[in-house]
């Protein structure tokens, strides 16, 4: 299968720029790691600046954005102790999941995943971090045991103080 990408010289650097502010450098992996098929003389020079983008990681994640992640994940956690529908809860555990990694992974200077780059990105960071992450949400999907999910996002939030719900203000971080 071949992806197409086509942009022009100025088109790219804004999606560089998007990419790296939201912390998931889907289009720069592409350019620095995909093949050229056609070459005006410029992809060799874009390529290294695609890889310079990544290897300088993503902007660095303040008190603030560690603060938003925690609120949203408690947020998803108390509704999941709450008692949800079996598809709310799948939904609902697939928030904390994505939150989860965004959090772990931003607050090391990491680039996040999204979907199947995920696990990766995770494993890229943290090996045994990622294969606990990996078997605690596959286990929800197999055996839909909320608990097991609560008690590893519980674990894992300790390490930015805990959960975080009232009185949360963005304001106040």
């Amino acid at each position: 299968m071949i992806e197409t990408l086509m942009h022009n010289r100025t088109t790219y650097k804004h999606y560089f720029e998007t990419d790296r502010q939201r912390g998931r450098p889907s289009l720069p992996h592409m350019f620095a790691t995909g093949i050229v098929l056609v070459d005006d003389g410029t992809a060799s020079e874009i390529q290294l600046e695609a890889q310079h983008l990544l290897d300088a990681g993503p902007p660095e994640f303040n008190l603030r954005d560690v603060g938003f992640l925690r609120f949203v994940i408690t947020n998803h956690l108390l509704d999941l102790e709450g008692g949800l529908s079996p598809l709310n809860a799948v939904f609902t555990v697939n928030d904390v999941a994505n939150a989860l990694q965004e959090l772990v992974l931003r607050s090391h200077g990491r680039w996040i995943g999204k979907g199947k780059g995920i696990i990766r990105a995770l494993g890229d960071y943290d090996q045994t971090f990622a294969k606990r992450f990996e078997q605690t949400f596959h286990g929800f999907y197999i055996n839909h045991d909320v608990q097991e999910v609560v008690t590893f996002v519980d674990t894992v939030l300790e390490e930015y103080g805990g959960r975080l719900f009232e009185g949360y203000s963005s304001r106040q971080l």
